[in-house]
């Protein structure tokens, strides 16, 4: 019986990695991010909501400009690690031409903010301090995963929709 109590012991920390991963061949993006606004389709011009320095901001704002937008949330364990790579991105590619503009779905302004100033995170944050059951951006701009990134061209189309952030690198890349 110890036996295989030692060989549970040494196999289930494997399978449970295993567990929460894509199946192979597919990227995150078949899972996560197939219900998002497809490439080409026009973004849509309503309101993101109101930015933590009380504009209310929406694509139109933005418009001859590629918009990084971004969706997360402090609460949320993706989104944190994915942090460091986005400020790296923002440091690297933001200029006149490309904006970046994060959509948090966080409730308490005061642990965004300590979160932001902890983290190095400058650019605009937009965000209703709502319980996630009633925040709207997620359905009107279809996002079902955060961390969710949308690449968005000067002309208001989507040129990206993704829960990868290293896609969104590239592509940034190669503008």
């Amino acid at each position: 019986m110890k036996k295989w109590a030692i060989v549970l012991a040494l196999l289930l920390p494997g399978f449970i990695s295993l567990w929460g991963q894509t199946p192979a061949g597919q990227d995150d993006d078949a899972l996560y991010a197939k219900d998002m606004i497809k490439v080409g389709e026009a973004f849509p011009t309503v309101s993101f909501g109101t930015a933590l320095d009380g504009r209310v901001l929406s694509v139109k704002d933005f418009a001859g400009k590629y918009l990084v937008l971004d969706f997360w949330a402090t609460w949320c364990p993706d989104c944190r690690k994915d942090v460091p790579a986005l400020v790296e991105a923002y440091k690297r590619f933001a200029s006149d031409q490309v904006v970046f503009v994060s959509i948090s779905w966080d409730q308490d302004r005061e642990r965004l903010e300590k979160f932001m100033a902890d983290n190095g995170i400058t650019w605009t944050q937009v965000c209703d301090f709502k319980p996630r059951t009633e925040i709207t951006t997620g359905k009107t701009f279809r996002v079902r995963w955060i961390p969710s990134v949308y690449v968005i061209g000067p002309d208001g189309k989507v040129l990206l929709g993704t829960v990868m952030l290293d896609k969104v690198v590239a592509l940034l890349s190669s503008l």
